[in-house]
């Protein structure tokens, strides 16, 4: 049998709609979770809380900054303590990213519950209009 391309198409739509049909309880949670996230940027608490973690991010980047230059210092010639500097650093930049994505995650969720909620709306706009209401 040779498939055509409306075939292809029909196929692809299919899959498609599927996937949007799986994504659609997840898409639900995050869209509920944003105006959660939107109160907790507005609190004292969090604003205390972003504080805290901004100052553990500085002190980890100035521990990074001290790390490097001790490592390439060349009278820095011991194996093991080259190792230990590149661990420093590496731990620093994980911590680093860390921090920063605490920091970020509220923000984060509030914009990706607004493209959730438009993701939702028109999910059920389209299958409403075809008539396979899904929920």
């Amino acid at each position: 049998m040779i498939a055509d391309r409306k075939d292809f198409t029909a196929t692809l739509a299919k899959r498609h709609g599927e996937a949007n049909a799986r994504i659609l309880p997840m898409a639900r949670i995050l869209a509920g979770a944003a105006p959660i996230m939107d109160k907790l940027q507005r609190s004292e608490e969090w604003l205390r809380y972003c504080t805290y973690l901004q100052g553990m991010l500085d002190r980890f980047e100035q521990q990074k900054t001290v790390a490097l230059q001790k490592l390439s210092d060349p009278f820095v010639t011991e194996d093991r303590e080259v190792r230990k500097l590149r661990q420093d650093i590496f731990i620093a930049d994980v911590t680093i990213s860390t921090l920063k994505f605490s920091i970020e995650l509220p923000a984060a969720i509030l914009q990706g519950g607004d493209e959730a909620s438009k993701f939702i709306a028109d999910f059920e706009k389209k299958n409403e209009a075809t008539g396979n209401a899904k929920s």
